[in-house]
């Protein structure tokens, strides 16, 4: 069983955007707005694994646990317009592991993804991405390929908790203003496929 608080996070001033965060994440993740469809939660808690730090080796690893379950299941875009995500965010220092990984699914599309994240990155960064990043980057999305297959039963298993949790924080935020969440616990169990959502609000004063 795994547990998670949300709290609210006012980024108004920074980034233009206010909403509910994982607690600890506040130096890098993006906040959620309420009533949107909490896509992003969804990915935060169960896509990005493991320690995180909101390096682009911690994105390209919730990457590859979205390969292993809305991709093999049909909800994302794709490959090449995967690879274009990537490419908005990745950069040239990434860490070199001492033992290169790349099998399986995502060697499969390697080439796919590679030519969406070139041309993006094309566009943010000034010099071209060397040709010797690209089983770097396969390396860390085959990582979080494997780290997601390892936490959940199957791709079913992620993807029908991924929308449990969509589904119970629409229902119950339906009528929240962000102002009066004090917190909000989520409780999840990949054994069981188990997703419960408890929202704690400030008391009411009159």
């Amino acid at each position: 069983m795994f547990r998670v608080k949300i709290v609210p996070n006012d980024a108004w001033h920074t980034i233009g955007v206010e909403g509910l965060i994982i607690e600890g994440t506040e130096h890098w993740a993006y906040p959620t707005p309420v009533g949107e469809d909490y896509s992003g939660l969804a990915h935060d808690i169960f896509e990005h694994i493991g320690e995180q730090n909101g390096t682009a080796e911690d994105e390209l690893r919730a990457f590859g646990a979205s390969l292993f379950g809305r991709y093999n299941l049909g909800l994302t875009h794709s490959e090449r317009d995967i690879g274009i995500e990537i490419g908005s965010f990745v950069h040239h220092h990434l860490e070199v592991p001492n033992t290169i990984k790349v099998r399986g699914l995502v060697h499969e599309l390697q080439d796919y993804l590679w030519e969406g994240i070139v041309k993006e990155s094309n566009n943010v960064l000034a010099t071209p991405l060397p040709k010797n990043m690209k089983r770097i980057i396969m390396h860390w999305l085959y990582k979080g390929y494997m780290q997601a297959q390892r936490r959940y039963k199957n791709s079913v298993c992620l993807v029908n908790m991924y929308k449990e949790l969509q589904r119970q924080l629409k229902e119950k935020l339906k009528y929240v203003e962000l102002e009066n969440i004090k917190h909000i616990w989520i409780n999840y169990d990949p054994k069981t496929e188990y997703v419960n959502v408890r929202v704690v609000e400030h008391p009411l004063y009159y």
